[in-house]
């Protein structure tokens, strides 16, 4: 399963379009090369597994996102809304959070960043 999630994200991932031109440099990262040839997906995948963590969590809701893979301390979340997009076109959301900390034990996250990538086809 974990395959296939990486899959689909290089080649989400691989894909131009104003998304990645306003977010310039999170997508000039391993994990957004604009163009992914057959021997630069293991790079890719590898990217990907390094800015998620190895520990990470996948989860399917039983609404709303169809999938979602997030870093074990839960500050960075790839949300994937491609049957269900809330209004918009298919698309993934790569998500930032940073805790919150209003008292000692504050478990709660505040989001950072969450810029929408659209596959183009």
């Amino acid at each position: 399963m974990n395959y296939l999630v990486i899959w689909l994200l290089t080649l989400l991932f691989s894909l131009s379009g104003p998304a990645m031109d306003r977010n310039a440099d999170f997508w000039q990262s391993t994990l957004a090369a604009k163009s992914v040839a057959v021997p630069k997906i293991g790079k890719v995948a590898d990217g990907i597994l390094d800015w998620i963590g190895l520990k990470s969590t996948l989860s399917k809701p039983p609404v709303g996102s169809d999938l979602i893979l997030r870093s074990a301390d839960g500050t960075r979340q790839i949300r994937f809304d491609l049957t269900n997009p809330h209004g918009l076109k298919p698309h993934v959301n790569v998500e930032t959070f940073t805790p919150r900390n209003l008292f000692p034990g504050d478990r709660k996250m505040i989001q950072t960043a969450n810029p929408h990538v659209f596959p183009a086809p």
